[in-house]
């Protein structure tokens, strides 16, 4: 792997993959629109392209005659949770993965790495590997089914290697939405009472580093056209994480478990099995849940400073 292109490069995951391959001397092709150019890094490995994804023709002139080892799609259309159901919003990721897929087929990238989401899972009642049928639990997570379908069908139509990861939720310094762990912490820090609902799913977390770590061995050691479970490979109770970012910030704070409804009557759960990503290779996830706390409780710590 010695030349990339990645979409979705100045979001969380693709400025953490930018910084981590540039270690390597990968030379990097970053979608990005203008006014989001400044969050890459200044390197003469990496190469800002200008446009998105409904702009083909403008991409294309900037990349004309270049030719592509890897393809990271980590773009995505209405990843806030205001707009998880919004269907049409969401549907407009599907042209976009296949203009992704005709950026590689025209580029000579023989393979396509795409950041999928174990929500397409979330109820399928048993540990995900992957192989079971989705069960997704809003649009966001039925379009990254939708995706997958219609990006695996065209890399298998014209010799690509595509691999897909489900991803569990991720967490760590830099991530500043509104998720469950951000959330925790910034009121805990504010000295405000967090509320959530009884958070009794069981869920997986994944630190930012051993994401990085699982999209780059999958670039180079994926086997073909396989689908990929990352995550820290065990799972607790919603409620144990809260309660351990709780004991870091203030064992006395006052915390709203079960204040809140859940949206449906059914829970959802993100339980791991990530043997096949470890058996093809060789991960391990490498940051425990508290060290990544401690560090990104460290993070908004000094974001207040």
């Amino acid at each position: 792997m010695k030349k990339v292109f990645i979409t979705g490069s100045t979001g969380f995951i693709g400025q953490k993959l930018i910084r981590s391959l540039l270690k390597y001397q990968i030379e990097i092709f970053a979608l990005t629109l203008p006014d989001e150019a400044d969050r890459l890094p200044k390197n003469s490995m990496l190469h800002p392209v200008f446009g998105n994804l409904d702009q083909v023709e403008d991409i294309e002139k900037q990349i004309d005659h270049v030719s592509f080892d890897v393809m990271f799609h980590l773009a995505w259309v209405g990843v806030s949770t205001t707009y998880k159901n919004d269907v049409f919003k969401q549907m407009k990721n599907i042209p976009f993965a296949l203009k992704v897929m005709e950026i590689a087929r025209m580029h000579g990238c023989s393979r396509v790495v795409c950041a999928g989401s174990l929500s397409e899972y979330a109820y399928v009642g048993t540990v995900v590997n992957g192989n079971q049928p989705p069960c997704p639990s809003d649009m966001y997570s039925a379009t990254k089914s939708a995706v997958h379908i219609y990006c695996d069908l065209y890399a298998r139509q014209h010799g690509i290697n595509f691999n897909w990861i489900l991803i569990p939720s991720i967490y760590g310094p830099g991530r500043n939405d509104n998720n469950l762990i951000t959330y925790t912490i910034k009121m805990l820090l504010a000295g405000k009472k967090p509320s959530f609902t009884k958070l009794e799913q069981k869920w997986d977390y994944i630190y930012i580093d051993d994401l990085i770590r699982t999209l780059i061995l999958v670039a180079q050691q994926g086997k073909e056209n396989k689908v990929y479970v990352t995550g820290s490979g065990s799972s607790r109770r919603m409620s144990e994480y809260v309660e351990i970012i709780k004991n870091m910030i203030d064992p006395q704070a006052e915390m709203g478990i079960g204040d809140l409804p859940y949206k449906t009557n059914q829970i959802d759960h993100a339980i791991t099995d990530i043997c096949t990503l470890k058996e093809d290779t060789g991960y391990e996830p490498q940051i425990s849940f508290e060290e990544g706390i401690r560090r990104t409780i460290d993070y908004y710590r000094s974001m207040e400073e």
